[in-house]
């Protein structure tokens, strides 16, 4: 499965601005505050938290792991990867099924990623502060229960610090009154006189009286934004005083005016090079000389920097830079209304270009939109948006989708069935079928693998509603039209196509599918489509009794499973269930306990009702051998609210009658066993399948309990 690409400036300790002034009591705060879980350092734009924590990181030699966050990382796998590759950067080793996990087809949930992850930082030999920048742009709410998760089990080794511009929706007010929570806000942040006089005379050379000072330190509330950006625009000025009088109001009212005045005392080129780069959420030379159509811009960025002109590296090599963030939102404001011999679009179209030829596609997607260029778009979206499904990331391709319109959407065969395959993934199959419907009518008689790619996104929604024989019938029509070079697609549906013979009763030509679906998703890389055509094939062995020899493959499929970093997948959780299953034809219940915990590790989190009804009936299955009837009940009846509330495949329903009938029995309450019999009138003329087949063997049981052995 190949890795999500990760931008490692990202993970960059950001290092201290030349004329930051030393804060000694906010870092004496932020020192007390690392013996506490959790430090929140929140206030608006412009406050100097980035630099507050940065400095405080590299100042005082503290081992931390740095994110910065961006829109793009409320996508949950996408988050957790950033967190988990920053984590590495001191412990390389640290997460390793965790990271493989996460760049599933369909990720497990925050819960049991970090479950596993929080083992592993409790052996850490020394603690670790994980500081995550910018969190506001989060807005995932399952991002977030994934944290307070994490800050409700967090081990002594870690600590959590976020800086953001508005408190997250954690319970503060719990953390707070256990002692648990650190804080650095507005009013810490705020410069205090002298720290504006440090300013002003000492870290920018310039010479303001006391009085002045004060006047600024007044007018800008401390807000650190506007005292640099005032600082700037007083270079070269003589009447200081008149200067400070000239401006007064908002934060918004007090940064408009300076930049304006600091972007105005710049050389004619140095302008036009901010504006047209202000696009750029970050960037380095190269990037900037394909925007700026300029072949200079290295030392361009490095004059930038060392006139201070708001102007951050983001790493050490000073290759990546990013705009302070207010500035930035300035320069693109004034770009908008400037004359410029090279429109907004445009710039945004060679930045586009540029991303896509350096392979950072959602960046290139994401100035593909800016320049208004759907249809580049549409072409990016269509070409990677299957490997993002694949990778797990369906939460970044529907939020891609999401932005196409509705009218141009339907037009695009491709799109409409990797949309299919998004909704499919979510659970949402109604709405599956009406975009592979759309899709269905679009394409044309000569796209034959799009065809093929239809049929079966077809028969993998038709398998999902246990449609077995209109799911075969559309394999066998994709099969028909499909590339043979495509193993990643070959294998899942030879996968579906045994699973479907299964239902169908077909054991012998359903067991070759399941061997021929691994080899083809060995070739292809697929390693959770190969174990779970591997825990099937292991299957078709313990339904015809050959209990030892299923064992072996079910063991050769959990090995498997830890070769590649799956113990806790979902194609290795079908293993452990089926483990359970031989566990209780030997009454091997330490056998049992071992697999169901695996299983319940798995499945407690997981999004998928079925599955999560499957475990619960092995539990079901467990409970009724010892005798606990209450708990029995307790689970049968969570069963039963699963089913009401969610589709299901066809013989989920069988299942849990079957279980209710032995449950009955075994307490010796045979007239409701009698009541179920009656009100189903089985017939012994009916046809009896693999679906059906608890049914009969229900019926059987309570005509022996009955004294009707001959009958039964």
């Amino acid at each position: 499965m190949p890795s999500i690409p990760l931008l490692t400036t990202k993970l960059y300790i950001p290092p201290p601005r030349e004329e930051a002034v030393a804060r000694v009591r906010l870092m004496t705060h932020l020192e007390r505050g690392k013996t506490r879980p959790l430090t929140l350092v929140s206030a608006p734009a412009g406050f100097g938290k980035t630099t507050l924590v940065s400095s405080w990181v590299r100042g005082y030699g503290v081992r931390a792991s740095w994110v910065s966050l961006d829109e793009g990382d409320n996508d949950p796998a996408r988050f957790w990867l950033y967190t988990l590759a920053a984590l590495q950067t001191h412990h390389p080793d640290l997460g390793q099924e965790v990271f493989a996990l996460l760049q599933t087809a369909q990720p497990p949930t925050a819960d049991l990623i970090l479950s596993l992850l929080i083992n592993e930082l409790a052996a850490l030999p020394e603690p670790l502060t994980l500081i995550l920048d910018d969190y506001h742009v989060i807005e995932n709410q399952v991002i977030h229960k994934g944290l307070m998760f994490l800050l409700d089990h967090l081990p002594a080794q870690l600590r959590l610090l976020l800086a953001t511009r508005g408190d997250p929706p954690f319970a503060l007010a719990r953390l707070r009154a256990r002692g648990q929570l650190a804080e650095i806000r507005i009013a810490d942040l705020a410069f205090t006189p002298d720290e504006t006089r440090v300013l002003f005379n000492e870290k920018m050379g310039l010479e303001i009286c006391e009085e002045d000072v004060a006047a600024l330190d007044a007018r800008t509330e401390g807000w650190a934004a506007g005292l640099q950006l005032a600082a700037l625009s007083l270079q070269g000025k003589q009447d200081v005083r008149g200067f400070i009088q000239a401006f007064t109001g908002s934060h918004a009212y007090i940064v408009d005016y300076l930049a304006e005045d600091v972007l105005l005392g710049q050389p004619d080129e140095v302008q036009t090079f901010l504006l047209q780069t202000s696009i750029l959420a970050q960037m380095n030379a190269p990037l900037c000389d394909a925007v700026t159509g300029r072949k200079d811009s290295a030392a361009m960025l490095e004059r930038l920097r060392q006139k201070n002109l708001f102007v951050i590296a983001l790493d050490e090599a000073r290759q990546w830079y990013r705009y302070h963030h207010l500035f930035a939102e300035v320069l693109r404001h004034r770009l908008q209304t400037a004359s410029s011999p090279v429109s907004v679009t445009e710039l945004h179209a060679r930045a586009g270009h540029w991303f896509e030829q350096a392979n950072l596609i959602e960046e290139a997607i994401r100035h593909a939109f800016f320049a208004q260029d759907l249809a580049r778009a549409i072409v990016l979206i269509e070409t990677y948006g299957e490997k993002w499904i694949r990778r797990g990331e369906n939460q970044t391709a529907y939020s891609w989708l999401q932005q196409i319109p509705e009218t141009h959407l339907l037009t695009h065969p491709r799109l409409c069935i990797i949309y299919a395959l998004v909704l499919l993934w979510m659970h949402r199959l109604e709405e599956a079928g009406r975009y592979l419907t759309a899709a269905e009518h679009e394409i044309a008689p000569t796209q034959t693998h799009l065809k093929g790619q239809a049929f079966a996104t077809r028969a993998f929604l038709a398998l999902r509603q246990g449609q077995y024989d209109h799911t075969l019938a559309l394999i066998e029509q994709a099969f028909a039209l499909i590339s043979q070079d495509d193993p990643n697609l070959m294998g899942r549906l030879k996968l579906a196509y045994g699973i479907a013979l299964f239902w169908k009763d077909d054991h012998l030509h359903a067991a070759e599918a399941f061997d021929e679906a691994t080899h083809l998703a060995r070739q292809a890389e697929d390693w959770h489509t190969a174990l779970y055509a591997m825990a099937n094939y292991a299957l078709m062995f313990s339904l015809r009794g050959q209990f030892r020899n299923a064992e072996k493959f079910f063991l050769q499929a959990v090995e498997f499973a830890v070769t590649y970093h799956m113990e806790y997948s979902l194609s290795a959780n079908i293993v452990y269930g089926h483990l359970v299953d031989l566990g209780h034809e030997w009454n091997d219940f330490a056998m049992v306990d071992r697999y169901l915990e695996k299983s319940y590790k798995r499945t407690e989190v997981d999004q998928d009702p079925a599955r999560k009804i499957n475990v619960l009936f092995k539990a079901i299955k467990k409970e009724l051998a010892l005798r606990h009837f209450s708990d029995a009940a307790r689970l049968i009846q969570a069963c039963r609210e699963l089913v009401e509330a969610h589709p299901h495949p066809e013989y989920i329903p069988y299942d849990l009658d079957y279980l209710q009938v032995r449950s009955w029995l075994l307490q010796g309450d045979l007239p409701s066993a009698l009541g179920w019999a009656k009100a189903l009138n089985l017939l012994a003329e009916d046809e009896v399948n693999t679906i059906r087949e608890p049914l009969y063997i229900g019926l059987a049981r309570i005509l022996i309990a009955n004294g009707e052995p001959a009958r039964a």
